[in-house]
């Protein structure tokens, strides 16, 4: 009870091959922990130390099965220590967890309060070395290695790169790499792209609101405004310059990715577009050329002047070509292989 003594309560050493302390519960009912030890002050609840091979502190639970093996608690509030800490001098790791007979994670970190804010797991290298590595060695396993779920409103994975050099991620196969995303942004695929739209848009003003607009409007270039477009309103028209696109593959734009984009509309200029067409100048056959017609947004078959026996076609106001028959009324929609010229 003396405050002003600084020994240990209990000191056990040993110099043979032995455990120095040893505390076992027989009792497989017994709900208590076989070592308790708490501090009420600053220091450590429990500090082990070894200068041999083995495990400075070991725990076993071979009683309930829903017992720990070891258990750490910081109960102050206030103390912004860790529950456990470790350290090492060595070459070996700080802290190892290895999972050789159970079918649990190899470790688990569940924060319960839903007021915080920090990270679930948190790595920090201030060496040469990887912050993180996830490793499966075993060729069999089919599982993904790595997986980001969320079920929040925020972003399931960020990478991040404030170095002065170096790429914000490299993806491989068999340690080569297939594709990488620089600092400023831009992708190297080796392999190509694949994408699930199947034409290349860029991003536009538009006369008017956009609301006036929907996919598959042919749009012609504004005589208004600089770089801006709106509906096609009169035939054979050369300011011609793609489609409003319903699933563009690939999106152009000379707005930031942060920027909102919502007053813009993706006008495809080339690839296959879902457009909208009329009969003005008769059905339309698979592969006639297209030009724009006298209804708003609208397209229609490309009627050639015949010069010296040679078919002359509007030149700079071809819209593309169709991939589709169209003969069943006024006004549709059909697939085009929109490339002007």
């Amino acid at each position: 009870m003396n405050t002003s003594n600084t020994n240990a309560a209990i000191y056990a050493e040993t110099n043979g091959l032995g455990n120095a302390g040893q505390f076992i519960i027989n009792n497989t009912s017994s709900p208590v922990s076989s070592l308790y030890a708490e501090n009420n002050g600053t220091g450590a609840a429990i500090y082990a130390q070894t200068t041999g091979t083995g495990p400075a502190i070991q725990g076993t639970n071979q009683g309930a099965t829903n017992g720990f093996a070891a258990f750490f608690n910081n109960s102050n509030p206030a103390n912004n220590y860790p529950a456990i800490q470790g350290s090492t001098a060595g070459t070996g790791p700080i802290f190892r967890a290895n999972q050789e007979t159970g079918t649990g994670p190899g470790i688990e970190v569940n924060i319960i309060n839903t007021s915080n804010t920090s990270a679930g797991l948190l790595v920090s290298h201030e060496g040469n070395g990887i912050a993180g590595s996830f490793y499966i060695g075993n060729p069999l396993n089919s599982a993904t290695c790595l997986w980001a779920d969320t079920h929040g409103t925020g972003d399931a994975f960020i990478a991040n790169h404030s170095g002065t050099s170096g790429n914000i991620a490299i993806f491989r196969s068999s340690y080569a790499n297939k594709a990488r995303i620089d600092k400023t942004g831009k992708g190297f695929f080796n392999g190509g792209t694949q994408t699930g739209g199947a034409d290349v848009a860029e991003l536009f003003d538009v006369e008017g609101p956009v609301v006036n607009y929907e996919p598959g409007d042919v749009m012609v270039i504004s005589e208004s405004s600089d770089r801006t477009m709106e509906k096609s309103s009169e035939p054979v028209s050369t300011r011609v310059a793609g489609v409003y696109a319903t699933k563009p593959g690939v999106t152009l734009t000379e707005r930031n990715i942060d920027d909102n984009l919502d007053q813009l509309v993706p006008v495809g200029v080339i690839g296959v577009i879902p457009t909208k067409v009329c009969d003005e100048n008769g059905p339309i056959k698979r592969g006639d050329l297209l030009v724009t017609s006298s209804k708003p947004g609208h397209a229609m078959k490309a009627i050639p002047v015949k010069i010296n026996d040679i078919l002359i076609y509007p030149t700079g106001a071809i819209l593309g070509k169709a991939l589709e028959n169209f003969d069943k009324g006024r006004q549709g929609m059909i697939k085009v292989l929109v490339n002007v010229k």
